[in-house]
């Protein structure tokens, strides 16, 4: 990975932390961009976000591509002109605005992707835009495509019952226009509003999307998911090394672990009929503790991202 970095073309820089607000670049209309990029997730010991902004920026130069991270990743990230890199955890020299997203976010619309993804037709995200206006005020609040293939995304049915601490999940029907659902497994982008994705309590928690669709199952909100575009990725899978898949997948459950503790969430029923217990303790009858726990006590490093593109893998 390493010598992959160093060969940066033209037109890179080491990334630095975004102390303002991404800068607005105009269209070839003289319009203001609709829609934000944003990457959340990824690994610092093996990712691709240089070449997902690279793409984005090369097909889009006026749409702003924004990294999230935790921290600031080592090695450092590499990233074109037009990309910026902002961390949330706060420093004693910026101001707390700073590591806020929703201040540095200035389009009506927010487009989630995971690592490696590429952009190969630069008006595909005005349909996602078209298909999520044609909803109107209804209930549909995300619409998602699929990433290489419709066939490694599912739509699911999510019921979250906060006071029996349970999250429900449940296989759906698919439609020839499109499915629509309250959660998804496999490996998509989404775009939602960005007042919308705001007005979460966790906007940007980890495993992304596994937080993201708890959240908008609670308010009653669903995604579409469309039969088509088909988004591109050069590096499926993403990781060039068995350990290295094996370093994103604890990862994953860790960060699985910590999230379903932060919602008060200790039982989740899984769409194949499994079942998955977290944040056990002594009182937990052993039958459960021996197959269904999933420690949570453990030491984590915050500034490795989880492999997680949608809410999936965490149940395998």
């Amino acid at each position: 990975m390493l010598e992959k970095r160093k060969d940066l073309g033209r037109g890179t820089k080491k990334a630095s932390v975004q102390g303002s607000s991404l800068g607005v670049s105009l269209d070839s209309h003289g319009r203001s961009p609709r829609v934000t990029t944003l990457l959340r997730e990824f690994e610092n010991f093996e990712n691709y976000v240089t070449e997902a902004a690279n793409s984005f920026l090369r097909q889009r130069p006026e749409l702003p591509f924004l990294v999230v991270a935790d921290s600031s990743p080592y090695p450092p990230l590499v990233l074109p002109e037009g990309a910026k890199l902002l961390l949330l955890a706060l420093s004693p020299d910026q101001p707390p605005q700073a590591h806020r997203p929703e201040v540095h976010i200035q389009t009506e619309f927010v487009f989630l992707i995971p690592d490696g993804v590429e952009l190969e037709q630069p008006r595909v995200i005005e349909r996602l835009i078209r298909e999520l206006e044609g909803e109107g005020g209804g209930p549909v609040r995300l619409v998602a495509a699929p990433v290489l293939t419709r066939s490694a995304v599912h739509c699911l049915h999510l019921r979250v019952n906060l006071r029996e601490w349970t999250a429900t999940y449940s296989p759906a029907a698919s439609g020839s226009s499109g499915s629509v659902c309250t959660a998804l497994q496999g490996d998509a982008v989404v775009l939602m509003r960005t007042e919308d994705l705001f007005n979460l309590s966790v906007p940007l928690g980890r495993p992304l999307f596994s937080a993201l669709f708890i959240q908008t199952a609670l308010r009653g909100w669903k995604v579409k998911l469309l039969e088509s575009p088909c988004f591109s990725a050069s590096h499926r899978p993403l990781y060039t090394s068995a350990h290295n898949q094996w370093k994103s997948d604890t990862r994953l459950k860790e960060a699985t672990g910590r999230l379903m503790k932060s919602f008060g969430l200790k039982r989740l029923l899984l769409p194949e009929g499994k079942e998955q217990w977290f944040g056990c303790s002594k009182e937990t009858p052993s039958y459960i503790q021996n197959s269904l726990c999933v420690d949570t006590n453990l030491s984590i490093d915050y500034s490795v991202r989880v492999q997680q593109p949608v809410v999936g893998d965490f149940w395998s």
